[in-house]
């Protein structure tokens, strides 16, 4: 048996240090674990978030309990809560639902089109 296989990768020479560099950069880059948050409480199509950390305007994943997932966005904040509106349906969500902030910043395409308007 090699003495190599007790060592780690990077000093096996499996990675290049362009590799070693990507993987640090990606490191510092990349969040080590995203937050999630928890419905408290749903109000007409408001809904009320403890535990969500993000900015207004952002999107987020509403993990439903009954198996599907629901778009939205962050309106504002009350109390400590984020507040967000759905896109869509609010059919499903329950207390305690899990809320996952999306890694993007918000965006919208436009083209020459729309130029002067």
């Amino acid at each position: 048996m090699s003495s190599m296989n007790h060592l780690p990768l990077f000093e096996q020479g499996l990675w290049s240090a362009k590799r070693r560099r990507q993987e640090f950069d990606k490191a510092l880059t990349e969040p080590a674990y995203v937050l999630r948050g928890r419905i408290h409480k749903v109000l007409g199509p408001m809904i009320e978030v403890t535990g969500l950390q993000s900015c207004i305007g952002y999107g987020c994943d509403i993990l439903c309990s009954a198996g599907h997932t629901i778009e939205a966005e962050i309106v504002g904040f009350r109390d400590g809560r984020s507040l967000l509106m759905p896109v869509g349906s609010t059919r499903g969500m329950a207390p305690g639902d899990a809320v996952m902030p999306r890694q993007v910043e918000p965006s919208i395409q436009v083209d020459e089109q729309l130029m002067g308007r």
